[in-house]
């Protein structure tokens, strides 16, 4: 019994210990998980030979890098743009951005941990914009490690309280609903 006992207290032991050894490793892998997905989605951005939004190229190319419900309301949202051609009834701004001007480069600047969820902020790095502009962050990432890699569940916005993409996609459906919108 005595044995077992101290078996359990060394596995206790092991395991609290590990998410405060693990953090860092988790921190430095989210950073590079998210700044990766800027770098390759800048260049999404950049390139607009498709009739298709940016975040929907996007969630297509890689569809694990994204919760199934964050891109099924992006698709939801760009379905019902195109249903209703001179309207605005979806997103008028680039999700992953949170911005309707592209920047030449974003950068992630800050990542921390909650919990099971991930937050990173991402800045532009462009000399085109105002110094202003490039000093706050644009855009929060919100992901949670699943299945042993990153997942975005949703987007930020820093300078509205953290509202978040969910939210205003959520927002948008609502009043489509209202408005009879199919």
């Amino acid at each position: 019994m005595r044995a077992s006992g101290s078996a359990l207290a060394l596995a206790l032991a092991a395991l609290c210990a590990a998410p405060a050894s693990a953090q860092p490793v988790a921190e430095a892998s989210l950073r590079a998980h998210v700044q990766a997905f800027y770098k390759w989605y800048g260049r999404i951005l950049a390139d607009d030979s498709s009739n298709a939004s940016a975040d929907i190229r996007a969630i297509r190319a890689r569809p694990s890098w994204f919760d199934p419900a964050l891109a099924r309301a992006l698709e939801a949202d760009e379905a019902a743009s195109a249903r209703n051609p001179g309207e605005i009834v979806g997103l008028d701004w680039d999700p992953f951005t949170n911005a309707q001007d592209v920047c030449r480069r974003y950068v992630v600047r800050g990542v921390r941990r909650s919990g099971a969820v991930a937050f990173a902020d991402v800045f532009c790095d462009d000399p085109n914009f105002d110094p202003a502009d490039t000093r706050r962050a644009w855009v929060t990432a919100q992901l949670q490690f699943r299945s042993g890699h990153w997942v975005f569940v949703d987007f930020l916005d820093p300078n509205n309280h953290g509202e978040g993409l969910m939210h205003a996609l959520a927002g948008l459906a609502e009043e489509r609903r209202k408005d009879g919108e199919k």
